[in-house]
């Protein structure tokens, strides 16, 4: 770090060495949704052609108003994921309870660290069950109250790709001498744990993350040729001394794969305090996303 620089200038200089993809975290958002919705599918908590009641565009949870975007009778659980509800979200948090709820996360991996070979790799934060209450019920389904690097949703979101397994992520393929002798293979892929099983993984992202594309919040992300998958998601930034959110700071975000039929390659785009033509994942993420696919 240069000398003679004032403190706002450390921490900027600092904060421009930051590889954001392992060692930021923060909440997702709404790009949550599809990890706690393909499980309690899987787990027979609900099934593609229940009928949510929504009523909304505000739905009151106990002590806690849950807002939509915009007003929705009923929806089924795909359309939930494809406009993405809130409302819905809460509802199934609430049949699902902490306890699973808990279980769904850590078994995309949130809350410990993926293995990557980089350094200040961030675990995340995921707060212990114990420390989880009324509000989390409704909190996590839509992506609050848990920290997440963009690398670990890059991470999950693949099980919809890779037949509903977990890998550990690589950057290196493997390790050649200068007469061409390979001296460390790592070319093969290492399973951390299968998360869904793979008809179960293979329907949601068919069902309800193509449609998010075709459709519903992720259409500014569709690309010509190729049916694309996905979800957006915009989160509120925390404020730095952890009390609440800070005024007007959200970050927009969109996770997407194609193609649909058969998965080759994952994108996240996160857009942190955009300013100008709007915040929302769909806007300022999605179309960034969909060139680089």
């Amino acid at each position: 770090m240069p000398s003679g620089l004032s403190p706002v200038e450390r921490e900027a200089a600092a904060d421009r060495l930051l590889n954001r993809a392992v060692s930021a975290a923060r909440e997702p958002g709404s790009v949550f949704k599809p990890f706690i919705m393909s499980c309690a599918l899987e787990g027979g908590l609900t099934h593609y052609g229940e009928r949510f009641a929504i009523d909304g565009p505000v739905r009151r949870f106990g002590r806690r108003l849950i807002h939509d975007t915009h007003t929705y009778s009923f929806l089924l659980p795909a359309e939930i994921i494809s406009k993405s509800s809130n409302i819905g979200m809460g509802l199934l948090g609430q049949r699902v309870g902490n306890q699973r709820l808990n279980a769904y996360v850590r078994r995309f991996g949130f809350g410990s660290l993926t293995g990557i070979t980089l350094p200040g790799e961030h675990p995340g934060i995921l707060r212990p069950l114990a420390k989880w209450d009324s509000y989390s019920t409704q909190s996590i389904p839509i992506g609050q109250e848990v920290a997440v690097t963009p690398l670990q949703v890059a991470t999950a979101f693949s099980v919809f790709c890779n037949g509903g397994l977990l890998y550990r992520p690589r950057v290196v393929r493997g390790i050649v001498a200068a007469d061409g002798k390979v001296i460390d293979d790592r070319s093969r892929p290492v399973v951390v744990r299968r998360v869904l099983d793979a008809s179960a993984a293979r329907e949601f992202r068919m069902r309800a993350l193509v449609e998010t594309v075709r459709s519903g919040t992720g259409k500014s992300g569709a690309i010509d040729g190729y049916q694309a998958f996905g979800k957006t998601g915009t989160a509120q930034v925390a404020r730095k001394d952890g009390r609440g959110y800070a005024a007007g700071e959200y970050q927009g975000s969109f996770v997407v794969g194609a193609p649909a039929g058969d998965p080759r390659v994952v994108v996240l785009v996160s857009i942190l305090s955009p300013h100008g033509h709007g915040y929302y994942g769909s806007v300022v993420a999605a179309p960034a996303a969909g060139r680089i696919l």
